[in-house]
């Protein structure tokens, strides 16, 4: 997010963009960039609202469900107790079924609890490596170039967002961007001619829409003399 962002649409955007699915999907809101001066307000405000999602049974129509496995709840596991040890603040979350009305039903699966982290350091583990659970890591940032960087500063490259009052500006910073999908705010929407992909890491070429098609075309090219 950059200074002129809207907070209010920050902190709940960022429910749906880290939180979705339990966090298990592909494009997940894994870092929240946030002016260092607005950090603080920003991690408190993030931490009471992530505090008020329901855990639980997916028939019961909670906001987040089960892990998909013992091994994977096993691993998000880790990465809290990690992300403690490294020196982030734990603004939220972080232990397994802890903090619900439910708790007692949710031990009989894989449940994990929304997971705020504040004053994350780009180079954390947290914030370098892919948990694929309910763990956000907001890390504070100076200017925006510093942003760009951070942002750039990692082995993946599938997917991120820019929040701005300002189109242009915003436009600016995602121009910058190292990743195959830009958001401006908004997250996780998936135009279905848009193409999909992402750099380094997360994967080379495209699916979806015109450029997905010729993924599977045979190009010829014929030089005349």
């Amino acid at each position: 997010m950059l200074d002129d962002a809207d907070i209010e649409k920050v902190v709940e955007g960022v429910m749906l963009a880290s939180f979705f699915n339990t966090g298990q999907v592909c494009t997940e809101a894994s870092r929240l960039l946030v002016p260092s001066e607005l950090h603080d307000r920003i991690a408190k405000e993030i931490g009471k609202r992530a505090s008020k999602l329901r855990l639980g049974d997916p028939f019961s129509d909670p906001d987040l469900g089960p892990l998909t496995t013992k091994e994977q709840l096993q691993k998000v596991l880790y990465y809290s107790q990690l992300g403690k040890e490294e020196g982030a603040n734990l603004e939220y979350g972080g232990y397994e079924n802890k903090g619900y009305e439910n708790k007692e039903k949710v031990k009989k699966g894989f449940y994990f609890p929304p997971t705020v982290f504040s004053n994350v350091r780009p180079d954390m583990r947290i914030a370098q490596e892919e948990i694929f659970g309910p763990v956000l890591c907001i890390i504070p940032y100076e200017g925006v170039d510093e942003a760009i960087d951070i942002a750039n500063g990692t082995p993946y490259g599938l997917a991120g967002a820019v929040c701005s009052t300002n189109i242009e500006r915003a436009m600016d910073v995602a121009r910058e961007m190292r990743c195959g999908r830009v958001w401006i705010n908004t997250y996780h929407v998936f135009p279905p001619d848009a193409p999909f992909g992402g750099y380094k890491e997360s994967g080379i070429g495209r699916e979806h829409g015109i450029i997905g098609l010729r993924e599977y075309q045979e190009i010829k090219h014929i030089i005349r003399g």
